[in-house]
This record gives structure tokens, sequence and C-alpha cells, in this order.
């Protein structure tokens, strides 16, 4: 999901609740860059998403991609 957004004078913006929703997102967040875009993750499943990363595996992504 995606939604546009104008920040607010302090360059804050508002994420809709169906997307805060959507993502669970709690008090704490990730903000990540992924290639072209900016992805927001509740900071606890961002950390189990990664749990099984280890060098190795990154390494061989990156190799997989050519990177």
């Amino acid at each position: 999901g995606a939604a546009e957004a104008e920040p607010d004078k302090q360059g804050r913006i508002l994420i809709p609740q169906v997307l805060r929703d959507h993502a669970h997102l709690s008090k704490d967040v990730t903000f990540i860059g992924a290639s072209s875009r900016a992805e927001i993750w509740d900071t606890g499943r961002w950390n189990e998403f990664n749990s099984n990363l280890t060098e190795e595996s990154i390494a061989e992504a990156m190799d997989m991609l050519d990177l």
C-alpha cells in the first residue's frame, strides 16, 4: 500500500490509519530506503523479518545480484 502525503510546516507526514493498520505500526518504527522508495516498518516486525540474516546470506544474495 501507498499514499501521497503533504508534509506539515515541521516536515512531518501523517500515515493514513489504513496503512498503519496494514503495516501493524506501533510506537517504534524503522524507516529504510529500498531502491527508489522508502519503507516504514514496525521495528519489532523488521527485526523479526531480518532475524535469519547472516553475513554469508547477505554476501550470497549480493553475488546472485552481481553486486
